[in-house]
């Protein structure tokens, strides 16, 4: 099989990228990216250098329960941040017994849905493609849509809000990322969550809740992986430069060989900007008829609408799909008849609150917080998926939790 060699973002990676049996492999790299060294219990056959990225931690993770601490990691971070501040290095956030992992993994902590305390006023800036929704109503929050694609139009949005009296914003989507960091930096008294975006850079007023993208495409790239029958599955993705787009794409290239030796993997990125790469239905649609034709018999696909076209092709050629992202058996009721499942990404009300609540009374320190992937139920599709792909499935699910799984690509 014939797949190039990747290794791991360090802000969004900018490349292109195309697999197709027969093909002369094309890497189009559009920015210069940091890459990092990757390691895994198996042999994937992807040689990665090593890397001085500094590390990036949560400092506490514990009020949704979802952080997982290294100890290395989080004296590399401290001596950063000592650094930064000019002072000493500053003592590590204790962690309580109920948040440390043991041997069989680590332990959910759950939290309650009190709500933020008084005083706190929420803006939500969202980018309308963008398909990850809070309950906003439940928030009791201001919501400003951005239509938009520009950082100048994220930026405005979120000026808006402050001048309204917003003292903590939420910014949803990765695409964001920079945005939130620019505006987190000019107004250092207004505390920012960044909902589905990993913060590279600390600071002390800005939270990332972030997610395993490659372990949500490792998961699907399994599920297709024992699914197939003509060993070829296909992954249909939004840009190449955001980063949860190539952990979905990386990963699932590398799930599918993890349980098929014999698999071929395509994955397509959309060679376009926002919001062009999240609404582009005619090359979603295309690119995944384009793979059926090539052989494949199961299609993942994440990126908005572009994602959903391509789930929708999948349909019209009887071919076995796989979502991303939210659910798309509710999102896509045309698609049940050949949806497996979806790899969605949790985010409750009740977590967003604990953040905004941890971030404000400073209990939560900069940095990030990994939030939980959950495989959507089978429902009509349980018949078709044997027991033993189900059961083997969650095997790979509960051991990527724990650790004793890895994908072999780091994305953060």
């Amino acid at each position: 099989m014939v797949r190039e060699s990747s290794c791991s973002p360090s802000f969004a990676i900018a490349t292109v990228r195309s697999v197709r049996p027969a093909w002369i492999v094309a890497l189009v790299a559009a920015l210069a990216v940091a890459l990092s060294g990757c390691s895994g219990e198996e042999d994937t056959g992807r040689a990665r250098p090593a890397a001085g990225r500094t590390p990036i931690v949560v400092e506490n993770a514990t009020p949704i329960g979802l952080g997982r601490l290294d100890p290395a990691a989080a004296a590399a971070t401290a001596a950063v941040q000592a650094a930064q501040s000019g002072g000493a290095v500053p003592a590590s956030t204790p962690v309580p017994a109920s948040a440390k992992p043991d041997a069989n993994g680590p332990t959910p902590t759950r939290v309650s849905g009190a709500p933020a305390r008084s005083g706190t006023q929420i803006g939500i800036v969202r980018p309308s493609w963008e398909s990850l929704r809070l309950r906003e109503q439940e928030l009791n929050a201001q919501v400003r849509q951005v239509t938009g694609a520009s950082g100048d139009e994220y930026v405005r949005a979120i000026d808006q809000l402050i001048r309204g009296g917003a003292n903590v914003i939420i910014t949803v989507g990765a695409d964001m990322t920079q945005a939130t960091q620019d505006a987190a930096e000019r107004n250092p008294n207004i505390r920012f969550v960044g909902v589905d975006q990993y913060q590279e850079q600390i600071l002390s007023n800005v939270v990332g809740f972030a997610f395993d993208d490659d372990q949500a495409g490792f998961l699907a790239g399994a599920l297709a992986g024992m699914m197939t029958k003509s060993n070829f599955v296909g992954a249909v993705m939004g840009p190449g430069w955001l980063s949860p787009m190539v952990g979905f794409g990386e990963g699932f290239v590398l799930g599918a060989e993890y349980v098929n030796p014999n698999v071929i993997a395509f994955v397509e990125y959309h060679p376009g900007e926002l919001p062009e790469g999240y609404a582009d239905q005619k090359w979603g649609r295309d690119t995944a008829n384009q793979m059926v034709a090539d052989g494949a018999d199961v299609i993942f696909a994440a990126g908005g609408a572009t994602g959903q076209a391509a789930i929708d092709a999948a349909r019209t050629k009887n071919v076995f799909s796989i979502g991303a992202e939210i659910d798309q058996y509710d999102a896509l009721p045309n698609a049940r008849s050949v949806l497996l499942t979806s790899i969605i990404k949790v985010i409750s009300t009740q977590s967003i609150q604990a953040l905004v609540r941890g971030i404000s009374d400073g209990s939560v320190k900069g940095g990030n917080v990994l939030g939980d992937l959950a495989i959507a139920a089978y429902r009509e599709a349980e018949p078709k998926v044997p027991k033993q792909v189900r059961d083997r499935l969650q095997t790979i699910e509960r051991g990527l939790k724990q650790g004793s799984v890895k994908t072999g690509f780091q994305l953060h």
